[in-house]
């Protein structure tokens, strides 16, 4: 490779950037990690909605929170894969060396407690008929999905929103 002479006293027309020190790294890691965790909020809203009506039907009206748990169950479907696809950008959610942040852990959580919700909501939708100690586990895990996106929705959401509140 052959390098060219400069005269000692000639400046250089535009500026040098050194990529190796840049911030670009940074800025796009940060930009990943709020892309993932608005995507994250969005679909726990979305759950906290859903799982917030079928609560209220599951002690009220059996018949229409079974047609519910079968609508439901291919939309849980969707978003099971959404997160599972959300965590798999970065499981740490941008946590450094150390320890999992309390996202990542509640991100995982959601996650399985969904996937289990989709096998729950295909068995009851099935037809099959359920005792009333079985409707009252229906009922207890699906509060229990919802706290986790009610927890997931406090921690991810914007300070002027969690203000307003």
């Amino acid at each position: 490779m052959r390098q060219t002479q400069t005269p000692e006293n000639k400046q250089p027309q535009a500026e040098v950037i050194n990529l190796f020190g840049s911030r670009l790294g940074e800025i796009a890691s940060e930009h990943c990690r709020q892309e993932q965790q608005e995507r994250l909020l969005k679909r726990a809203l979305e759950v906290a909605e859903m799982l917030d009506q079928l609560d209220g039907q599951l002690s009220v009206d059996r018949e229409r929170a079974v047609a519910m748990l079968a609508e439901y169950s291919g939309l849980l479907g969707l978003v099971v894969e959404d997160i599972r696809a959300i965590r798999d950008m970065d499981e740490s959610f941008g946590g450094r060396q150390g320890g999992q942040p309390k996202l990542a852990g509640l991100a995982l959580q959601f996650e399985r407690g969904i996937a289990y919700l989709l096998g729950v909501f295909s068995v009851v939708s099935s037809g099959e008929v359920l005792p009333v100690y079985n409707w009252k586990l229906v009922h207890r895990d699906v509060q229990e999905v919802l706290g986790t996106s009610q927890d997931l929705i406090r921690l991810l959401e914007p300070p002027v929103m969690k203000s307003a509140a």
